[in-house]
């Protein structure tokens, strides 16, 4: 059967239809089910405290649901510079960039079916320093 009349393409989210080709409402529902439960978890496992109130806005931006914004990424989380990220992430605060490279990107990449690196990197989801 063709991959729209798959199971996995009604279910919600629709996890086995690529990210760039599912709807407004499969990727809503994807984030909420997939994304938002691993990520939550990923963020409290790294620091509890700093991350008991994780929420879409925590990535997304307090004005993600604004219809100018639709939460599109990069939004107004931490910029930064679009050379040597890593290296100018590292050096404002080493240990939250450990984080993000080892646990986080790799786990957003995954869920999203993009390879890390030019597909899926700091400046997929951070705005770059104007």
């Amino acid at each position: 059967p063709a991959e729209a009349d798959s199971p996995s393409s009604t279910e919600p989210g629709a996890p086995g239809i690529a990210w760039a080709d599912k709807d407004r409402k499969q990727r809503t529902e994807f984030m909420g089910l997939y994304v938002f439960p691993e990520m939550k978890k990923i963020f409290q496992g790294h620091s509890a405290e700093a991350h008991a109130e994780f929420k879409c806005q925590t990535c997304h931006g307090d004005d993600f649901e604004d219809p100018k914004v639709d939460f599109a990424m990069p939004n107004d989380i931490y910029p930064l510079p679009k050379e040597n990220t890593v290296a100018a992430a590292k050096e404002y605060d080493a240990a939250t960039t450990q984080f993000m490279v080892e646990q986080v990107m790799p786990q957003m990449a995954a869920l999203l079916g993009k390879e890390p690196g030019p597909e899926f990197n700091c400046l997929s989801c951070h705005p770059t320093e104007e």
